[in-house]
């Protein structure tokens, strides 16, 4: 969706308005957009990308309409008019304000407390980890190394959340489902990993990677349009049997 589709959307919603009110109204919609666009692109975003997270935060264009036709019933509609311009703003404002702390919040507790995943893997030896790779505007954030087995065969896994750089942004969705786990023989395993997450906070998921005697690491492999990322994790005491 585009700025302009945003804006003919939540103007679909006002029927009491009059065409140079419709204008004023799809101005200032555009000016909020563009103000908040500048910002991410105060933030090193690609221009694309800086707009697409901007139409996320303004919210469902439908709701915002019919929040704003219901500031103008019939018996206001003179005083409605006068006051269109402030009103869309303030409501605008209120709608941004309201679900961006929100989400801010609970975006920055991914950052502190990431999500327990559960899994099947019989876990025998497990070590937490602080390792944060920053991935184009996102973070990749590795918080756990397990091993243990499933299905008689010994694995290694690892529990990762990838969040957006700025609190409440949007993590792009090929972050985590571009990375394999592999072995160090280069191996990666059958299956490409399993998690969760919000779309306006994050995901995570569980990678794993068959290991025999003697390994001592696991390898990350991010690829997506080009860029290639490796990182190696370090496995807990433990050897395979």
């Amino acid at each position: 969706m585009t700025r302009e589709e945003y804006c003919a959307q939540v103007l679909s919603q006002l029927r009491r308005l009059t065409e140079d009110e419709r204008r004023a109204v799809r101005q200032e919609l555009a000016d909020h957009m563009e103000d908040h666009i500048c910002d991410f692109l105060d933030l090193g975003y690609e221009e694309s990308l800086a707009e697409e997270r901007t139409l996320a935060l303004m919210g469902d264009p439908a709701e915002v309409g019919r929040a704003l036709n219901e500031q103008y019933p019939r018996g206001w509609l003179i005083l409605g008019r006068i006051a269109v311009t402030v009103t869309a703003l303030l409501c605008i404002a209120s709608l941004f304000s309201l679900g961006m702390l929100g989400f801010v919040w609970e975006s920055l507790t991914w950052r502190i407390w990431p999500p327990e995943i559960r899994t099947s893997l019989e876990v025998e030896h497990t070590r937490e980890l602080d390792i944060r790779v920053p991935i184009g505007n996102d973070v990749l954030y590795v918080y756990r190394v397990s091993l243990g087995r499933k299905d008689g065969e010994y694995l290694a896994e690892t529990l990762l959340c990838g969040y957006d750089r700025i609190p409440g942004g949007i993590v792009s969705r090929h972050l985590l489902s571009g990375i394999r786990a592999e072995n160090q023989r280069g191996e990666p395993w059958r299956d490409g990993g399993s998690g969760g997450g919000g779309h306006w906070l994050g995901e995570y998921v569980w990678k794993r990677a068959s290991i025999q005697p003697g390994d001592d690491h696991i390898t990350l492999r991010y690829e997506h349009l080009g860029e290639t990322v490796l990182i190696d994790i370090p496995l807990p005491e433990g050897d395979a049997p």
